[in-house]
């Protein structure tokens, strides 16, 4: 596989070529992967992969404190979705039934609910400490998801 990362610069469009990239001054890596061997692309690299031959793909999407910010935009505009998809049944539902289901509808969806979300904040920014050499707390937590 070929796999060219983008580490700074302009964003490269899908399918470019190095050609391109090299005409637009965008600072990039071609790595060519042989049978058995693994990469890791950094979260954030824009990247592209050609595959040469018949090829099994595995990779995983980690979730870190550099993505975090997306992924709770991504979370809320999810579950505006879901709020959207069942708004008919709203009113079968008290308030605490309808917030329920739509964090039930949303971890089936995604794989996370807020809660979840939220503790995963907390267990990660409770183990680094601000500039002034302070642990990250709830109350940084609540104010990062606010």
């Amino acid at each position: 596989a070929v796999v060219s990362t983008q580490s700074t610069g302009n964003r490269t469009r899908e399918g470019v070529g190095e050609s391109e990239v090299r005409s637009d001054d965008v600072r990039y890596t071609v790595v060519h992967q042989g049978p058995g061997e693994g990469i890791f692309v950094p979260s954030g690299w824009w990247h592209q992969v050609l595959n040469t031959r018949h090829t099994i793909s595995i990779n995983h999407n980690w979730a870190n404190m550099h993505c975090v910010p997306r992924m709770w935009d991504y979370l809320r505009a999810e579950y505006g979705a879901v709020e959207r998809e069942i708004e008919d049944v709203r009113e079968l539902m008290s308030e605490e039934e309808w917030e329920e289901q739509c964090q039930m509808v949303l971890r089936a969806n995604v794989g996370w609910e807020y809660k979840e979300f939220g503790e995963f904040v907390r267990c990660n920014l409770e183990r680094f400490r601000d500039d002034g050499g302070q642990l990250y707390g709830r109350d940084d937590v609540q104010s990062f998801l606010d």
